[in-house]
């Protein structure tokens, strides 16, 4: 494979967009709010990009993969508010993140993760895109628990996860909803201090709008963080803000826009990546538990 080597100064990024190998040779680099330094690898999965934002004169090899170069910072200020505000609440907290597609929710919540986990708390994530998870594989809504930084949430370890049987929320929304809620209850009763919950970029007709809204109730978040352009999320934005804190936050500069071959592209990747090692097994059928079948 072709292996490129990048050079940048410090207030530049590098942006990488994978599948790619990347390897900081000289300097140092931080991946939201994790720092890099020489030595440092770490894997960018199919069809996604991350920032590298130079924090000291760096030399970057890039094995595949396709790179280019931004004279400035892409997250914004905003989003380093947003997470100081969040780290200084002093109990058991809970974070809804919602948005549209394409908008930046995982580096938001990779971001608030690593900021967390500095200042020495253990997260506990929901990642419930089933068709997108980074955490769990495609169908399921999963949970995962970190006390280390990560790069991206697909390094977060999935500590359970709920079957809900599609890679799309259409008709399984009250699934999509209980599922949330099995894992809200798994995760306080694993005594997080941080739960955050991703959610599907579906925020725009009847539908999207159950979905967020029947989603919200059943986590009951202390926060609610609405990532999107001004007024976009506004018809959801203004119920929540009732009951729940709600901060309003722009979308990441330069976020992959994904086309519906490359999130086939993704799934598949994921799918490949759950299925590595798996094993044949013989088990009676009778003594298999089940659950969304017609088999009984």
């Amino acid at each position: 494979m072709a292996k490129l080597t990048m050079t940048a100064e410090p207030g530049s990024t590098l942006m990488i967009e994978g599948k790619a190998v990347v390897e900081v040779v000289k300097g140092k680099v931080d991946v939201f709010g994790c720092e890099l330094s020489e030595g440092s690898v770490f894997n960018i999965d199919v069809c996604k990009a991350l920032p590298l934002y130079v924090v000291e004169n760096a030399v970057v090899n890039v094995e595949s993969g396709k790179v280019w170069l931004i004279d400035r910072k892409t997250i914004p200020d905003e989003w380093l508010h947003a997470v100081e505000k969040i780290s200084n609440l002093d109990k058991t907290v809970k974070v809804a993140v919602i948005g549209g597609i394409d908008v930046g929710k995982s580096g938001f919540i990779t971001f608030l993760t690593n900021h967390l986990v500095e200042r020495g708390s253990r997260v506990h994530i929901i990642d419930a895109d089933v068709g997108q998870n980074d955490i769990g594989p495609p169908t399921t809504i999963a949970l995962g628990v970190t006390d280390y930084k990560i790069t991206s949430l697909s390094d977060v370890p999935m500590y359970d996860a709920v079957f809900v049987g599609a890679i799309s929320p259409h008709g399984i929304i009250q699934r999509c909803v209980s599922a949330v809620t099995i894992l809200k209850n798994l995760a306080l009763k694993n005594n997080a201090e941080f739960l955050i919950l991703n959610t599907t970029g579906w925020v725009s007709d009847p539908g999207g709008r159950e979905l967020k809204l029947s989603k919200i109730s059943a986590f009951n978040p202390d926060v609610v963080v609405g990532i999107g352009e001004r007024g976009e999320l506004e018809h959801l934005l203004k119920y929540f803000e009732k009951f729940y804190e709600v901060i309003r936050l722009p979308p990441a500069a330069y976020v992959k826009k994904r086309s519906r071959s490359e999130r086939k592209i993704i799934r598949k990747s994921n799918y490949a990546r759950w299925f590595e090692n798996a094993k044949y097994e013989n088990s009676l059928w009778r003594n298999m538990s089940r659950s969304l079948s017609f088999c009984y």
